[in-house]
Parts: C-alpha cells; sequence; structure tokens
C-alpha cells in the first residue's frame, strides 16, 4: 500500500467527527473532492460535516450525487471547531486559502489536528500531516486511497470524485491527464460512478446566458500583447450581472477563451473582496504560469495558476502581468 495512505487511514483510525474543508470559491475539483471525501468518511462508518463559504455553483446544483449528500453542511456561519476530532483541508495549496477563515488557527488553539490533501507542488504543508501528491487533482488523490485500501465506496462516492478528476483535466483534454488518472477513472466507473451524466451535465447542458457571455469576453473584452501570444481580458463586476451570473459561476470560461490560435498564455482578471484576481492558464510548459503567480503573490500548476493583487483598479495588476510576460517573450 502506498505510504501516504497508510498515513491517512493511520491519522483517521481514532477520530469519529470530522469537519471537511476545501478553498474559496471552490471549482470541480475542489467540490468533487470535498463532497466525495464526506461520503467517503460516511462509508467508513465516520461522521462528516461539510463547509462552504457561499452557495455552491448553479453548475454543482445539478449533480444528483452532490445536493444528495445527507452530512451535515455549513454554509457561511460559524462552527464550534473544537467540537471535531480531525480537520481535513483539501485542494489549498495555504492556510489563506481556505473557506473557513481561520480555521487552521482554531484548530490549533483546539489542539485539533489538521490534515491537509492537496497536489499544488506549492503547497505550504500547513497542516499537522500533509499529504501532497502531484496527481491530476485532489479528487484523484482520494480515489487512489479509495483504491488502493480497496474501500467499498458508494455511488455517490464515486461519483463526486470521478467529477472532480473530470473538471480538473478538462474532460481529460489538458495535459495533466496521465495513465494513472484514465486508470482511476476506470475504477470509479467500475464503482458506478455517473460518466455520461456527468459529462452531459458539464459539458452538453449549457445555460444560454454563459454562452452570451464566452460571446461578449470574445467581441468586446479580450485583448492581445506579445504579437498574440498572448491574450488576457478584465472583466468588471457589472459584466456578470448583466447576463445574470454570479462569478462563481465563471468556472471553465477562461478555456473557451484560452484556445484561440497563436495564444500561449491567457489571464482573466476579475474584481474579489476588494483584490485583482488573476486566474492564468499556458499551454506551453516552456512558458509556465505558476512562475508568475508566484511573483504576484499566489501559486498554482506549471500550466493553471492564479494570484490576487491588492486594489479595485485592473491597471496596476495588467501592467504588472504584462511586463512580466514580455520578459518572458
Amino acid at each position: 500500500m502506498k505510504s501516504f495512505v497508510t498515513e491517512l487511514f493511520d491519522w483517521l483510525e481514532d477520530k469519529t467527527r470530522i469537519l471537511v474543508v476545501t478553498h474559496t470559491k471552490p471549482d470541480g475539483d475542489a467540490i468533487g473532492s470535498l463532497f466525495g471525501m464526506a461520503y467517503m468518511l460516511k462509508d467508513m462508518k465516520k461522521i462528516a460535516h461539510v463547509y462552504l463559504d457561499n452557495e455552491l455553483p448553479k453548475l454543482y446544483q445539478k449533480i444528483d450525487a452532490v445536493i444528495g449528500l445527507k452530512s451535515k453542511i455549513y454554509v457561511d456561519k460559524s462552527v464550534d471547531v473544537s467540537s471535531y476530532h480531525g480537520v481535513v483541508i483539501l485542494d489549498a495549496a495555504n492556510a489563506d486559502m481556505v473557506s473557513y477563515k481561520n480555521v487552521v488557527q482554531s484548530a490549533n488553539k483546539h489542539a485539533v489536528p489538521v490534515c491537509v490533501i492537496d497536489h499544488h507542488v506549492d503547497n505550504k504543508r500547513y497542516g499537522n500531516l500533509n499529504i501532497i501528491e502531484t496527481h491530476a487533482a485532489a479528487a484523484a488523490i482520494l480515489a487512489d486511497v479509495a483504491k488502493e485500501a480497496d474501500l467499498d465506496i458508494c455511488k455517490d462516492t464515486a461519483t463526486c470524485l470521478l467529477l472532480g478528476i473530470i473538471r480538473d483535466t478538462g474532460g481529460f483534454r489538458f495535459q495533466n491527464t496521465d495513465p494513472l488518472t484514465l486508470r482511476l477513472t476506470a475504477w470509479l466507473m467500475e464503482k458506478e460512478a455517473d460518466y455520461h451524466g456527468l459529462t452531459h451535465k458539464i459539458f452538453f447542458s449549457e445555460p444560454l446566458n454563459r454562452k452570451k457571455f464566452v460571446s461578449y469576453i470574445i467581441e468586446h473584452k479580450i485583448q492581445f500583447a506579445c504579437k498574440g501570444k498572448v491574450l488576457y481580458a478584465s472583466l468588471e463586476d457589472e459584466d456578470f450581472s448583466s447576463f445574470d451570473l454570479h462569478k462563481c459561476d465563471m468556472e471553465g470560461l477562461i478555456d473557451h477563451v484560452r484556445t484561440v490560435e497563436g495564444v500561449v498564455i491567457t489571464c482573466i482578471f476579475t474584481k474579489f473582496r476588494g483584490q485583482i484576481k488573476l486566474s492564468l492558464r499556458s499551454c506551453d510548459e516552456n512558458y509556465p504560469v505558476n512562475e508568475i503567480a508566484q511573483i504576484i503573490g499566489g501559486g498554482g500548476h506549471k500550466l493553471a495558476a492564479g494570484a490576487r493583487v491588492d486594489g479595485e483598479r485592473f491597471e496596476p495588476a495588467v501592467s504588472k502581468f504584462i511586463s512580466l510576460v514580455e520578459e518572458r517573450f
């Protein structure tokens, strides 16, 4: 059995009540691993409670396995961390990213052990147990755990874990798709994960207003730098509201514009809690965006990263980004 699987089971052995959290503005991997972990813990006869800092994005309200979780779910509420035997944090590279603010400090104060499970190479290892594996998704780490331990997981567990893998690999199109990921996917399907239902709801059932929003971005918002090798767009709050969209519904939008021929690096700028948020993508490992994100104060993977800059004006963040990509080209 892989060493990190043994470490996780040793950590879980004496814990009955566990709080499970992920990062702010959760994407598909965060939600898939969050709910998948809660189901896994239930499969292991443990009590798992889930914390979200906001309502689920509309896309994930359509996933039966997600909305069917019977565990207690906190949505932007105070939680008594001291009442738990452990806290599991998923898909969050550092403590500042965690959706429940100061949960690590609170857990440390009350001597509640923290387990961090993540796939980001720049993870700060801020837990008492840190399982950092460079799988395609955090959900893939959990699938690997379940498979290695031969857990008898239920259909909903398998579906949530597959949700995380599908979203983080872009439906198995991104370069993080590897043989292990495909083997884990096959195993989850053998455990009755709803692969076809997920792919239909994620890729073949997009609301018309989102499609119109993508057209609006392409027509009015995108700009180019470095002789067309860099594409970027700055999106105001009213851009979302005018299409009856919330920023939490933005996941995947960058993938619609990053595929323009000749573009290597793509960046979408948005406003978030008094900061400018950068979502970065690259299609070439020779031009890694995690290095750019780290300089700005963020992090991530070579081909997908993010960062935040204090302030509410796009211009300083855009200028910094342009100067950094110009150095690389």
